[in-house]
């Protein structure tokens, strides 16, 4: 099936609707789509990757969500030793973590162990943090000519991202 080309402000609305109508509070669903996002425009297949983990049961508790709280955690303490390890219950697809490693390499603490053939569907059971410095590759082109996706996957996650808004007869209701 022919990919489909999308703003990747698209794919951050529809993957924030979807990581809401799975149970997450807004701020966790802008983080999951935040990093979505990120994947998707740096190496893509995100889409696919959050379908997949989205649509599966309790995802708001499962290990992809948790683990940027976890990152988050590690992140403080690399900051305070200078060292520290984000351990993940069960391996989390990098996908679920792209932007966040990107922020914090911008804050000054940085992921050793990520290989050179990354993909947004290589699941990680855990990363190696340190304070330093390391060059963040530009992502102009897909804001500028869009992001090519899984037809597939983005069709799920529009049917998926439905659940959360509320029909206009529904608000129309509540007016009267």
């Amino acid at each position: 099936m022919e990919p489909l080309v999308v703003a990747p402000r698209e794919v951050h609305d529809l993957v924030m609707r979807c990581a809401r109508v799975a149970g997450c509070d807004s701020g966790t669903a802008n983080r999951v789509a935040r990093n979505i996002t990120a994947a998707e425009v740096r190496w893509g297949g995100a889409v696919a990757v959050a379908t997949e983990v989205l649509e599966a049961g309790d995802p708001a508790n499962s290990s992809s969500i948790q683990a940027l709280d976890v990152l988050a955690e590690a992140e403080c303490d690399a900051r305070t030793t200078g060292t520290s390890r984000a351990g993940f219950e069960t391996p989390v697809p990098v996908a679920f973590l792209a932007s966040t490693i990107a922020e914090m390499a911008g804050r000054g603490v940085v992921v050793d162990n990520l290989p050179l053939d990354l993909t947004a569907a290589l699941a990680v059971s855990g990363l190696d943090l340190r304070t330093g410095v390391v060059d963040l590759p530009a992502s102009v082109e897909a804001h500028r000519d869009g992001l090519s996706v899984d037809r597939v996957a983005f069709n799920r996650l529009e049917a998926m991202a439905s659940r959360f808004l509320v029909s206009e007869a529904i608000l129309d209701g509540l007016e009267h």
